[in-house]
């Protein structure tokens, strides 16, 4: 065993992974803002989705990917009735 102890970090071990995803949100979000009018109300999320957010945290995590994938199929859909533009006047 080296006499060098390993220096513990919080950098990321592939940066490219972490910003393509971070690129994924963002355009997710864009696509969401630009086509809004079009997205169906629903206020209150179903017991699947509320299930699918109530779970025990693990130790190793699930991941960047996992995490943003569960927000997508269960939290983003119920965000549109807070988001929509005020009803145009006729």
């Amino acid at each position: 065993m080296s006499g060098k102890m390993r220096e513990e970090t919080l950098d990321l071990e592939n940066w490219d992974e972490i910003r393509a995803l971070g690129n994924r949100m963002l355009d997710d979000i864009f696509d969401l803002h630009q086509n809004i009018r079009s997205f169906k109300i629903n206020p209150f999320p179903t017991k699947y989705a509320v299930n699918a957010i109530q779970v025990p945290l693990t130790e190793e995590g699930e991941g960047e990917e996992k995490v943003y994938q569960v927000f997508t199929e269960n939290i983003l859909p119920h965000v549109v009735g807070n988001a929509l533009p005020r009803a145009q006047s006729i």
